[in-house]
């Protein structure tokens, strides 16, 4: 059913764009084979897409060429959603105005049509999500982002001020073409000399295979206090039997998951203590927070793991002694544009916490907007993959205290 929808789908927006552009076409009297070539090529990527669906389904770790062809099926339907909508919208005030002349204006005059040059800026302007998507898809996808970000916690000790913890989130390898890419974010990470390494959840899209793309350098990321993890939701969209395998093929790679758990790290005599719970968000209810909780000293600095900032959001802030909580899963919503200087960010439609680092109270939530995608392989605009640097730091009471002053 899931896919007899979705190629319906796809054939009402090639039908409703193309059928459109035709009209416009042949009002012009232009080359009949401009809106041909554009039947042909949607029966070529509709036919395409039907095993090449099927194989990314089915396949943990598709080769290397069915997911450049999964990427040109994205380009060439994606882009035209937007130009979907935009027709709809402008057929459906066509119609309202005519029922409205038809009742209410007795003359014989016809209502002014759109001027021709209005409509040829319109197809022009259609290009723009095209050349938007494969940008983004050649460009920014891959163009990673570190992010370097002070955290004030009041209770760290004087020995601990300066650590350095690296968070990477969401690495979904299916989005990577090569194992390459993951190579690059190893290098990186590595070069940033981190005291801590942490990844916040999802690594992978919904099975275990698909961390074989990039586990060799998974493996190898080394930090002198250790390699943490907490499950995401993506981790979960498995059988139970899968799961587990998931879990044992991250471990085997040298991450401690933290699994509604905690640890307490000494480092340089001082005390660090560190949680990870598990998914509840999105219909899932594996996070048990008072055990992840149990036994934690409120007077020792706690950095909590916990993949989806809705759930520090409804089961931690405020109740849960957490300084600093490090977050994934909105991926920033692959989409930030700007438009003559104002910032779009469709994110922040469906989440209040969505991106960068916020504080309710004394109390710190970092999210981070990932490394890989879901739905559509592409970043646009100023959404690019990321890698955090977080640098924790003791408050400066002398400056406090002359503020006060």
């Amino acid at each position: 059913m899931f896919f007899i929808f979705v190629s319906a789908t796809l054939i009402l927006i090639d039908t409703y764009t193309i059928g459109s552009f035709q009209k416009f076409i042949k009002k012009r009297g232009a080359n009949p084979w401009y809106y041909r070539s554009l039947w042909i090529a949607a029966a070529f990527f509709f036919i395409m897409s039907i095993p090449v669906n099927n194989i990314r389904f089915s396949n943990p770790n598709p080769e290397y060429y069915i997911k450049v062809f999964s990427s040109l099926i994205f380009i060439w339907y994606l882009p035209k959603l937007p130009i979907f909508i935009v027709l709809i919208v402008k057929d459906i005030i066509r119609l309202m105005i005519f029922v409205v002349s038809k009742i209410f204006i007795r003359s014989k005059e016809k209502i002014a049509k759109v001027p021709s040059r209005w409509a040829l800026a319109g197809w022009t302007l259609a290009l723009l999500p095209f050349i938007l998507y494969i940008y983004s898809s050649a460009v920014t996808t891959n163009d990673y982002e570190v992010k370097e970000v002070e955290v004030t916690l009041n209770n760290l000790p004087d020995n601990l001020d300066g650590l350095r913890i690296a968070q990477i989130s969401d690495l979904h390898p299916p989005s990577f073409f090569s194992a390459d890419a993951f190579w690059e974010v190893r290098q990186i990470i590595q070069s940033l000399d981190p005291d801590i390494i942490v990844i916040t959840g999802d690594f992978v899209n919904n099975h275990p295979g698909e961390l074989d793309l990039i586990y060799d350098d998974l493996s190898q990321l080394k930090a002198p206090h250790g390699v943490y993890g907490c499950i995401g939701n993506h981790d979960h969209y498995m059988t139970d039997e899968l799961h587990q395998i998931l879990i044992s093929k991250i471990e085997n790679a040298g991450i401690d998951l933290l699994i509604n758990e905690n640890i307490t790290l000494n480092i340089k005599g001082e005390k660090l203590q560190l949680a990870g719970v598990d998914n509840s968000s999105w219909q899932l209810n594996y996070g048990d927070y008072d055990k992840t909780f149990y036994g934690l000293s409120e007077y020792n600095p706690t950095i909590l793991l916990c993949h989806d900032p809705v759930d520090w959001q409804n089961h931690v802030k405020g109740k849960y002694n957490a300084d600093l909580t490090l977050a994934g899963h909105t991926h920033g919503g692959q989409v930030g544009i700007d438009i003559f200087g104002h910032e779009l960010y469709p994110a922040v439609l469906a989440y209040t916490y969505w991106r960068g680092l916020y504080k309710e109270g004394s109390q710190y939530l970092y999210v981070n907007t990932g490394l890989g995608t879901v739905g559509p392989p592409v970043r646009i605009g100023h959404i690019r993959p990321e890698i955090t640097l977080l640098t924790l730091k003791k408050p400066d009471f002398m400056a406090s205290n002359i503020d006060v002053l």
